[in-house]
């Protein structure tokens, strides 16, 4: 069944994603994840001074990585929690394992920006 593909997908995306991006020490995942969370996965840089906008745009320009830079409509929430800001990537059930493995690379290549 469709669905049924969808959901698997979404769930072995999920977990390779929150698992590749956990192991990067120049980021932070502020918030939880939970077995019914999507792949949206909000990450900030541990240097609470990094440029997120500057980071975002060379993810785009160098390595073709498009994510979302800001408080992602949510300026209460981030202010609450003491983040700066964060980036977010927002994977679908077509994104692939290389993709995630992609992101997570060119975040170990900009770790002195992070």
């Amino acid at each position: 069944c469709i669905s049924c593909s969808i959901t698997i997908s979404f769930i072995k995306i999920l977990v390779k994603s929150h698992e590749k991006l956990s192991t990067l020490n120049n980021i932070k995942l502020p918030f939880p994840v939970n077995k019914n969370h999507l792949p949206v996965f909000t990450f900030a840089p541990k240097d609470s001074h990094a440029d997120i906008k500057y980071i975002a745009r060379l993810l785009s320009d160098t390595y073709g990585i498009v994510i979302n830079s800001g408080y992602q409509c949510c300026l209460p929430l981030y202010k609450k929690c003491g983040i700066q800001g964060g980036m977010r990537a927002s994977l679908y059930f077509y994104n692939t394992k290389e993709d995630i493995d992609a992101l997570v690379d060119a975040l170990k290549e900009l770790g002195d920006l992070l």
